[in-house]
């Protein structure tokens, strides 16, 4: 009975002992918060030693923002990275390209590229009583030097960078902002992080699907075809054409009265003026002939008055 208990209570610690020595473990994790304004390695946290067990916390806000670190690891050291984002809204409704993606640079210049994947193990943290969801991690032989890792997201997002697996407190790094040693005092910045969910971009929606996303940056300015502004390309309308003015046809005394003009406009107008003009040689001829008429009888009056007067 005695060394029952005794095998029980030995597996126990080394359950327990195997649980703080696991690499995704946060309470085996040095907690530092990236500041908003470190937004590159260089300004980012620069941690001294990449084996130790760290965990970087921070949030990007907007598309195009970024935040960044540095550490440092001696040739055939171990590698380890990882990243996760916290068991919550916004961050588990967001689509693959819109999470968080990082980029490392080793000391070779060799880009690597940790970013969603297929499997997503979710990971309690008893300590905290934290969630997370591991989206990628990397693990290798480390070059000798300096690591630089620089985070990215298209949508607001928080996230967690976890790097190194030596269970180690309280080693220095240098730009810490506002990091605090001690138990209690480093897990309530990680706490606050934890509660506190990114604001939305002002005035700019996030893509909703790969295939909007893919739209949106084939774009000038990053958004959607939906939101680019439309414009409407109105054809010009058709140039009024000018109405020909009928032409009156003369009718010349070489053509008979009445008769039609080779030249006539078949139009009611060009028929108007043609018989406008008809009437009016009519009533010339009719007047010379009147006239003539009158004249024949001055003279022939005149005659008359003549023959009658005796001659001496």
């Amino acid at each position: 009975m005695k060394s029952r208990f005794v095998r029980a209570a030995v597996a126990g610690l080394l359950v327990a002992v195997l649980a703080l020595l696991s690499p995704t473990s946060a309470s085996a994790h040095d907690p530092i918060v990236i500041d908003e304004s470190q937004v590159t390695p260089e300004l980012g946290p620069y941690l001294p030693d990449g084996t130790i067990s760290w965990a970087l916390y921070g949030s990007v806000l907007f598309n195009g923002d970024t935040r960044g670190f540095e550490f440092d690891l001696e040739p055939g050291d171990a590698l380890y990275i990882s990243l996760l984002i916290p068991n919550l809204e916004p961050e588990i409704s967001l689509t693959d390209a819109e999470l968080p993606v990082v980029e490392l640079i080793g000391p070779n210049g060799e880009v690597s590229l940790l970013k969603a994947g297929d499997s997503r193990p979710v990971f309690n943290e008893p300590f905290s009583g934290t969630s997370y969801i591991t989206l990628a991690e990397q693990r290798e032989t480390a070059f000798g030097g300096r690591y630089r890792a620089t985070i990215s997201g298209i949508a607001a997002a928080r996230f967690t960078i976890s790097v190194g697996a030596t269970e180690t407190f309280g080693t220095p790094a240098e730009r810490a902002i506002g990091r605090t040693l001690g138990a209690q005092a480093s897990i309530a910045p990680v706490q606050a992080w934890y509660d506190t969910a990114p604001p939305p971009a002002v005035g700019v929606e996030s893509p909703t699907s790969d295939a909007e996303l893919a739209a949106a940056e084939a774009t000038p300015d990053g958004l959607r075809p939906a939101e680019q502004t439309a414009v409407v390309v109105e054809e010009p309308s058709p140039t009024p054409q000018p109405v020909p003015t009928p032409t009156a046809v003369e009718v010349t005394d070489s053509e008979p009265a009445g008769s039609e003009p080779a030249d006539s406009v078949d139009s009611p107008s060009g028929d108007l003026a043609a018989t406008n003009s008809n009437r009016t040689s009519i009533y010339a001829a009719v007047a010379i002939t009147i006239a003539a008429i009158a004249a024949s009888l001055r003279f022939s009056r005149s005659r008359l008055f003549t023959d009658a007067v005796p001659k001496h």
